[in-house]
C-alpha cells in the first residue's frame, strides 16, 4: 500500500469523507494540467482504471485506463478556431489519475496510474466529449520489436579475415585422356576408359575450356539418362579426405548434369553433386571422406528434355587433401557463445556444409567449416557474441531502449526489484520488448509491472504477508456485494518446458536442432480435475537444471484449483496496490447461538458467532484492482 500518513487507518477507512478525483495531462515537458481545475472548472466526467499486476502467468499486464471528458463549448477539439486547449488531447501524450479525499478538511490524492494517452474521440452529439483510453508505461514495452544487430546481450568482436588455402597430394585421376588436367598439351585426345550409355562419349577439340581436348556426352534417347562411366578413377583410402574437381558447359538444349562417385564394382555412394547447369565453363569441386579403402567409379549422368543434348567436360583430377590453412579466431574470455556472424557484409550460416562457421566453446574460437574458401580482408569479418548477463540487467536494458530512462544505472536505480542471483548465457530475443520482459519474466519465476507513479517493478512471485501484518482489515460495513469463489481456469497440472535449442553437428553433412526439455505432472489432480498443461517454449532455459526446478515449482504451485474472493469498497480510496495483503469479513447465514454476543467467540479463530449468523475472516493476496469512479472493486486470492 502507498504510503498514507498523515491520515491513519482508522481515517482511511471511516465512510463520509469527500471523495476527489484528479486528472492530468501533461503539456510540455513536465506541465501537468489538472483537467479537474481548468480555470476554476472541473471537466472530468467519468474516470476508470484497471490497475494490471500478477496474474497467474508470468505475463506481464499493463494498467489501463479510460476516461470521459466534458468538452463544453469545443474547447479541446483540435479544429476550435480560438481556444488555448486544442493539443491537450492527443495519442502519445502522458495522463495520470489520482483518487482521494478530504481528512479533516484537508484534500489527499494518491496517484492510481500514469500512462499514455492513445487516440482520443471527440464526440459532437448533444453532449460535446472527449473520450480517451491509455495504457500505463507497459504501452512502451508493447509498441517496440527488436531489431538486429539490437537484439542480444553481448558485445562485437571485428577481424581481418586470412584467407584459407588447401593442399593437396598427387593426382590419383593419373589415365590420359581428353579430360586430363593442365598444363596444356597434356592431354590425348582418347576416351577410351570411359563407358557410354543412352548416348555417346567422345573426345572433342575445344580450346575455350583451357586445354586442347575435352570429353563430350551427347544424350540421344527422350526420357532417359545419358551417362559416361569410368570403373576405376583411382584408389582412396579410408578416413582421408579427396578433392575431385573438374569443368563443365552444357549447350541451351540440356537440363542437368550429375556427378555420382561410388565404390568400384558396387552401388554403394561416396559422394554426389547433382544438377550442374552453366552454360559458361564452370569449375566444381567434390569433397569427400572416404569411408573405405576402394577404387572409385565415376559416373557422369545427364538429362534432357529434348531429343538431342551434350555437355562438356574438362581438366578432371583427384587427389588427396593433404592439408588446410583455416585461421582459428579467437574470442575475448567473456564469449559465451556467438550469435551471428558476417563477411564482407553478409551474413554467414552456422554449421553449413563448407559455406559456414563453427565454434570451439572450450577454446572460444570460431573457425570455417570444411572447406569454406575465404579471401583475405581488412576488419571485413564482424562476429557479435554473447557475454552471460543477469535478467534484471537485461529489464534494465530494455528500459532504456523503451527510452523510459537513459542508460542501465539510471534504470536499476529507478527500478524496484529483486536481485535474481541468475546468470543467463546467452540472451537474444526477436519480438516486442514486452515479449522478451515475459521471457525474462518465465525463467526467474518473476512478476514485472508498473506502479502508481510509473516504477517498474521486477520481483519474485508474490507472497502474502503474515497474519495481524495486513496492509488493511476491512469489517463487513466497510465492504459491498463480495463473492467467495473457486477457479479451477487456474489448473495446470503437467507442467512442459522447452529451453534453448541446441545445434547438433553430424559429420558436416547437415545441422541438426534438439530441445532442452522437462516434463512434470501430477496423477491425482489429473485423475480428478482432468488434464490441464502448461506448455511454455523460452530459451532463455539454457541448463536442464533450471527447467527441472522450475517444472516442479509451477506443479506444485498450480495442481490444486485457487479460491478467490472479491469485494467492492464504494466512496473509499485507499491506496492499495496488486500484490498487497488484505483481511476482510464474510458473513455466512446460518443457525443463531442464543446468549452469544456478536463478536466475542473466537474471534481470533477466523470465525464469529452472534445473532447475525456465521461470520468468518479471509486473508487475500490482490490480483485484480477496478477503479470507476468513486467505486473500487479488489479479486484477491485466498491465502492461509
Amino acid at each position: 500500500m502507498q504510503v498514507i500518513a498523515p491520515v491513519t487507518k482508522e481515517q482511511l477507512l471511516q465512510k463520509g469523507q469527500k471523495a476527489l478525483l484528479k486528472l492530468e495531462i501533461e503539456v510540455g515537458a513536465d506541465n501537468w494540467i489538472n483537467i479537474c481545475d481548468l480555470d476554476g472548472k472541473n471537466y472530468l466526467v467519468s474516470p476508470s482504471v484497471s490497475l494490471g499486476g500478477a496474474s497467474m502467468t508470468p505475463n506481464p499486464i499493463a494498467s489501463s485506463l479510460s476516461v470521459e471528458i466534458s468538452n463544453e463549448g469545443g474547447i479541446f477539439h483540435p479544429k476550435h478556431p480560438t481556444s488555448d486547449y486544442t493539443d491537450y488531447f492527443k495519442a502519445g501524450r502522458k495522463v495520470r489519475i489520482s483518487v482521494g479525499a478530504e481528512y479533516d478538511d484537508t484534500p489527499r490524492y494518491w496517484r492510481r496510474i500514469i500512462g499514455y494517452i492513445d487516440m482520443p474521440n471527440f464526440s459532437l452529439g448533444k453532449t460535446l466529449t472527449v473520450n480517451i483510453s491509455g495504457l500505463d508505461y507497459m504501452k512502451a514495452l508493447a509498441d517496440t520489436e527488436f531489431r538486429k544487430p539490437d537484439n542480444y546481450w553481448g558485445l562485437l568482436e571485428t577481424f581481418s579475415s586470412v584467407a584459407t588455402e588447401n593442399t593437396y597430394g598427387d593426382e590419383i585421376y593419373v589415365r590420359p585422356d581428353a579430360m586430363l588436367l593442365q598444363p596444356p598439351g597434356n592431354d590425348q585426345d582418347v576416351v577410351d576408359f570411359w563407358i557410354p550409355a543412352g548416348g555417346t562419349f567422345e573426345s572433342i577439340a575445344d580450346g575455350t575450356g583451357g586445354s586442347d581436348f575435352v570429353g563430350q556426352l551427347k544424350k540421344f534417347a527422350p526420357g532417359s539418362y545419358a551417362t559416361a562411366t569410368n570403373n576405376n578413377l583411382g584408389a582412396v583410402v579410408s578416413g582421408k579426405t579427396y578433392r575431385l574437381q573438374m569443368k563443365y558447359i552444357r549447350d541451351s538444349a540440356a537440363t542437368s548434369l550429375d556427378i555420382i562417385l561410388y565404390e568400384s564394382g558396387t552401388t554403394n555412394t561416396i559422394s554426389q553433386l547433382t544438377g550442374l547447369q552453366e552454360f559458361a565453363w564452370t569449375t566444381v569441386n567434390l569433397f569427400f571422406v572416404a569411408t573405405k579403402s576402394c577404387n572409385v567409379k565415376m559416373v557422369l549422368r545427364a538429362h534432357a528434355i529434348g531429343i538431342t543434348a551434350w555437355w562438356r567436360v574438362d581438366q578432371l583430377t583427384l587427389k588427396e587433401v593433404t592439408g588446410e590453412t583455416n585461421e582459428m579466431y579467437n574470442l575475448p574470455d567473456e564469449c559465451t557463445g556467438i550469435y551471428y556472424v558476417t563477411l564482407d557484409g553478409e551474413l554467414v550460416p552456422y554449421g553449413k556444409k563448407d559455406e559456414g562457421w563453427r565454434y570451439d566453446e572450450n577454446a572460444k574460437r570460431l573457425y570455417w567449416d570444411g572447406e569454406k574458401q575465404v579471401e583475405a580482408g581488412d576488419n571485413n569479418l564482424k562476429v557479435y557474441y554473447f557475454t552471460a548477463e543477469s535478467p534484471e540487467n537485461a529489464v534494465a536494458d530494455i528500459l532504456v531502449k523503451s527510452g523510459l530512462y537513459a542508460d542501465r544505472d539510471a534504470a536499476l536505480a529507478g527500478m524496484d526489484f529483486t536481485v535474481t542471483g541468475i546468470s543467463i548465457d546467452q540472451i537474444w530475443f526477436e519480438k516486442t520488448y514486452l515479449d522478451a520482459i515475459k521471457m525474462l519474466c518465465e525463467r526467474c519465476d518473476y512478476r514485472f509491472r508498473f506502479e502508481y507513479d510509473g516504477t517498474p517493478v521486477f520481483k519474485p512471485v508474490p507472497y502474502p504477508k503474515t497474519a495481524g501484518n495486513e496492509d488493511l482489515v476491512f469489517r463487513r460495513w466497510h465492504i459491498s456485494d463480495p463473492a467467495y469463489y473457486e477457479d479451477r481456469n487456474e489448473i495446470r497440472n503437467r507442467i512442459v518446458i522447452k529451453g534453448k535449442p541446441v545445434p547438433q553437428l553430424e559429420e558436416r553433412k547437415e545441422v541438426m536442432t534438439s530441445e532442452l526439455k522437462g516434463e512434470v505432472y501430477n496423477q491425482p489432480s489429473i485423475d480428478e480435475y482432468g488434464e490441464h498443461i502448461l506448455s511454455i517454449k523460452n530459451h532463455l532455459f539454457q541448463d536442464q537444471a533450471s527447467i527441472d526446478a522450475m517444472c516442479a515449482t509451477l506443479l506444485a504451485r498450480y495442481k490444486d484449483p485457487k479460491w478467490y474472493f472479491d469485494f467492492g469498497t464504494p466512496f473509499n480510496p485507499a491506496p492499495l496496490e496488486i500484490w498487497d495483503t488484505v483481511k476482510t469479513e464474510l458473513r455466512l447465514e446460518g443457525p443463531v447461538w442464543p446468549g452469544r454476543r456478536y463478536g466475542t467467540f473466537r474471534y481470533s479463530s477466523g470465525v464469529l458467532y452472534g445473532g447475525s449468523g456465521i461470520v468468518v475472516n479471509v486473508r487475500g493476496l490482490i490480483r485484480d484492482i477496478k477503479i470507476n469512479k468513486y467505486n473500487i472493486t479488489y479479486k484477491c486470492e485466498e491465502v492461509e
